[in-house]
């Protein structure tokens, strides 16, 4: 290091590597999921709606990072995480008019009370139904993609499936979702 800054030599390929499997599951989740951002005084959300534009935007964050790394440019006494977020950022909002999809907001969102109204544990109850009424295999993989978080790589490695697999299944249980809590009524008021 020289004065706080990386030095080019110092991250080979192997250490790139490590980077990338450490926060590429981070950006996509950012990508694919929304972000916000701020337009004046009003606060918006924005994600890319398309797998493969948000792998895109991903590798091109990656790219311009380790470019900025071998510059010199990126302080490495700083986390990259958050750097490597807003450059995806950055890059998905110059995508935005071709396929992204940008939410107005008036307010960021409040964070959500405890459980205590008797709506949420009829909620609870559904979601509890609807989980049992799944597949085992897909029970798995829902639990580990959106109860804990986990990237679709990372559950296809810890249950023995193909990253194809694990989209299928999520495809699936995204398909049985909306078929359950729409004969329940959950999507009435959208129309």
């Amino acid at each position: 290091m020289t004065g706080g800054r990386t030095d080019p030599s110092a991250m080979g390929p192997a250490a790139m590597a490590e980077v990338y499997r450490a926060h590429a599951g981070d950006v996509l989740r950012c990508l694919r999921r929304g972000f916000a951002y701020r337009v004046g005084a009003e606060t918006r959300v924005a994600r890319i709606d398309s797998a493969f534009d948000a792998e895109e935007i991903c590798q091109e964050a990656f790219a311009a990072f380790f470019a900025q790394v071998r510059d010199g440019r990126f302080d490495a006494s700083r986390p990259a995480r958050p750097y490597l977020l807003r450059i995806a950022a950055n890059l998905a909002l110059k995508r935005l008019g071709r396929g992204g999809r940008e939410v107005p907001m008036v307010d960021p969102p409040e964070p959500a009370a405890p459980a205590r109204a008797p709506e949420d544990a009829e909620r609870a109850r559904l979601l509890a139904e609807f989980r049992a009424a799944l597949s085992p295999l897909d029970r798995d993989v829902l639990t580990g993609w959106f109860d804990d978080d986990v990237s679709q790589a990372a559950v296809g490695e810890s249950l023995g499936l193909s990253r194809d697999q694990v989209c299928r299944a999520i495809a699936r249980i995204r398909a049985s979702a909306l078929r359950f809590f729409g004969a329940r009524g959950w999507f009435d008021d959208l129309r």
